[in-house]
């Protein structure tokens, strides 16, 4: 039955993908191109599959022993679920404009319309969104992979600061690749050593009770904290949502 149940489905995207060019009479790329695309300024974006052969500035994939994908990356005909080439910089005005379209409408989307975009259903999944926190922790978030490639992105709806991570930029850097979901386990670990109430902590990455807490995230609790560290993590998270600040807790 619809809504009584979630389950992660790039399938259902391809679905959608087949019947909106057969409704619109318009390929799915020049559809894409011509209702999020453009309007939002993506110029260096395409859901062209495979890329055009005169198109040579573009990434080429790899695996974890750092050897090439055959022919630089995979042809997926899935276009809506993994057939998007973009950049770190286009990704970003992707999530800028859907955060402020909900926060004060723009002409890409109305704030009704972004709202409802980012209105969770079950598990913290809207419409293409994992959407998680509240007050000005609220956020929604995203992580994708094809074959050879890693991305990652996260926007605060409140405050509009956000991120977006592509998986070579971390190789070179010497980062291991972490997504949003993975994350929240360093938010989640350190708050709890700080001595916030658990309840609070569940519900700033969107879990309905503290099953996830006890069970999971006290593996990732060290022994103790040093008084630098504590110090620079009150800083860090000193700012709470004002509305239930009696939840976390007071210092001297």
């Amino acid at each position: 039955m619809p809504g009584a149940a979630y389950a992660y489905s790039g399938g259902g995207y391809t679905i959608a993908q087949v019947a909106m060019p057969q409704c619109l009479r318009t390929p799915f790329a020049k559809l894409m191109r011509q209702q999020v695309l453009q309007p939002l300024r993506m110029q260096r974006s395409t859901f062209a599959q495979p890329l055009p052969a005169a198109e040579h500035n573009r990434a080429r994939g790899h695996y974890a022993d750092g050897s090439e994908v055959e022919g630089g990356a995979f042809i997926y005909p899935e276009l809506a679920a993994a057939g998007l080439w973009t950049t770190a910089s286009d990704l970003a005005r992707f999530a800028i404009g859907v955060q402020r379209s909900w926060k004060i409408g723009t002409a890409f989307l109305s704030t009704t319309e972004a709202r409802d975009l980012l209105t969770p259903a079950l598990n913290n999944y809207a419409q293409g969104f994992f959407v998680v926190g509240d007050g000005e922790h609220k956020r929604f978030m995203h992580s994708g992979g094809n074959t050879g490639f890693k991305s990652t992105y996260a926007m605060y709806l409140d405050s509009g600061n956000g991120v977006v991570v592509m998986k070579r930029i971390i190789k070179a850097s010497g980062v291991r690749f972490r997504n949003p979901y993975q994350t929240r386990h360093t938010f989640a670990s350190n708050l709890l050593m700080l001595g916030a109430l658990p309840l609070y902590v569940a519900t700033q990455i969107g879990h309905a009770d503290t099953t996830m807490i006890v069970r999971t995230y006290g593996k990732w609790i060290a022994a103790g904290l040093d008084h630098g560290r504590r110090e620079r993590l009150l800083r860090l998270y000193a700012q709470t949502n004002p509305l239930r600040a009696d939840e976390f807790p007071k210092y001297n």
